[in-house]
């Protein structure tokens, strides 16, 4: 039998199998339970992120005070260095997320999820900072596929869309609460005990994994598309892959990562976006990974610290709203500017009031309001590089952008590791931060146009 006959029978066997899913029709309340397993998700994506952050200090002396006899701050050192190699992970997204394209979203949806599960697994029980770091490194490969996200956009109707999404995103938002409350419950103020944190969140995840097997179905647009592709004849299907793969040679700055990092530097207003915004994300690292070891470091007991992280969500949200409505009003470059400037004031209220006893709550709003400014003003950037894109360069020129602040994260977890050796840890991140965003901020005022009100469609691309 030969290679080609295979393959026939192979797609016929599959064909078969979606044109019977599709033909299944959707159980009555199907929406309603997928939005609520997509906003479970969320929960547990938000967690598998934010959770590893919320328990440094305890996992820093464990593994590197007691286990190895180094100094807290060089402990954090250490880890700030080889957290760098978790950044070569963003090599291997893209790829595994395009699978989603040829298997279906049901079975990613699901993988991801148990894969969550098992990354905080490795980390609960790990008996070395190896097994620690490889959990950490797992979990940070399944949170960036997003399937949740996918499924809402392909499921819900299109007048609702922005509208499901927003909703299931923000309440999954607020499931972060979940991690100071486990820190409350199994902490107290006893922080040797900072692995039981993880554990609900891994029992909610094996939940909500089986939850996503029995209750989702796989989306219609991937049937459909997948059906139509299959019913085109194999032959046919092969005569035009090979034409595409001409048309590709002929014109190369059509899309892809690498084309679209050529058309950004040869774009003179994307060019200035681009570059304020590695500049800015220089300082991803130390200001969005230290604020617990800082408070830690300020002499907070154990409780006081869990009660300051229960801040974050409130005020991260309000932040949120508040950069949306300035946004609209001043522009996309003014909110840059004051986000970014806010978050280093922010941050020096922050250290300030953790360093001098003020009430853990307040310390947990100022935190919450430096790292949201700090977020917001990134998320900013991405919007001032969206629009100014052409519309068929625009989601290969975020992926160019996500892969080149790959190299600038890493080049500031290694100034945050030598910073750290020398000094304390908030003056560390300063050391970081304040010259990374207030050079971003510069090239924003002098050298990035406004694009508030832009019309995407009729972005030009004559540089292409």
């Amino acid at each position: 039998m030969t290679a080609h006959v295979k393959v026939q029978e192979r797609e016929a066997k599959e064909l078969q199998s979606l044109r019977a899913k599709a033909e299944k029709p959707l159980y009555k309340g199907y929406i309603i339970s997928l939005m609520i397993v997509a906003i479970l998700i969320h929960v547990v994506d938000e967690i598998t992120t934010l959770v590893g952050n919320n328990v440094k200090s305890s996992m820093v002396t464990e593994f590197f005070v007691d286990g190895m006899g180094m100094t807290f701050n060089d402990g954090l050192s250490y880890l700030a260095a080889i957290s760098s190699v978790s950044f070569v992970i963003m090599l291997i997204v893209p790829f595994y997320k395009a699978l989603a394209d040829r298997f279906g979203r049901k079975i990613f949806l699901v993988i991801n999820t148990f894969g969550m599960g098992i990354a905080m697994l490795i980390c609960m029980t790990a008996p070395t900072f190896i097994v620690y770091f490889i959990g950490t490194m797992l979990g940070s490969f399944f949170i960036t596929h997003d399937v949740q996200v996918l499924y809402i956009l392909e499921t819900a109707p299109p007048d609702k869309r922005a509208r499901y999404y927003g909703i299931t995103k923000a309440i999954g938002t607020l499931g972060f609460v979940l991690v100071p409350l486990m820190r409350g419950v199994f902490m107290g103020d006893d922080p040797t005990k900072w692995r039981m944190v993880y554990l609900v969140p891994i029992l909610l995840t094996v939940v909500i994994g089986i939850l996503a097997l029995v209750l989702a179905r796989e989306s219609r647009p991937f049937l459909q598309q997948r059906i139509e592709y299959l019913e085109t004849p194999l032959e046919e299907r092969l005569a035009q892959a090979a034409a595409a793969k001409e048309q590709k040679k002929a014109n190369k700055n059509k899309s892809g990562v690498f084309s679209a990092i050529k058309f950004i530097f040869k774009d003179k207003d994307l060019k200035w976006v681009i570059i304020a915004m590695l500049v800015y994300y220089l300082a991803v690292t130390g200001m969005s990974g230290y604020y617990e070891p800082i408070m830690y470091e300020a002499g907070m007991q154990t409780a006081d610290i869990t009660n300051a992280l229960f801040m974050y969500g409130f005020m991260f949200a309000l932040v949120i709203l508040l950069a949306g409505f300035v946004g609209d009003w001043l522009g996309r470059k003014w909110t840059v500017i004051i986000f970014g400037l806010l978050s280093l004031v922010l941050f020096g209220f922050f250290t300030f009031s953790a360093n001098n006893g003020w009430n853990p709550y307040v310390v947990g709003a100022l935190y919450g309001l430096y790292l949201g400014c700090f977020w917001q003003g990134g998320d900013y950037f991405m919007m001032l590089s969206a629009e100014n894109s052409p519309t068929g360069l625009r989601s290969s020129v975020s992926a160019a952008s996500i892969f080149l602040m790959m190299f600038t994260a890493i080049a500031g977890n290694f100034i945050m590791a030598a910073a750290l050796r020398m000094t304390t840890i908030s003056s560390a991140v300063l050391i970081v931060a304040v010259p990374a965003i207030i050079v971003a901020v510069l090239l924003v005022l002098f050298k990035v146009k406004e694009t508030k009100g832009v019309d995407l469609t009729k972005i030009g691309s004559e540089e292409m």
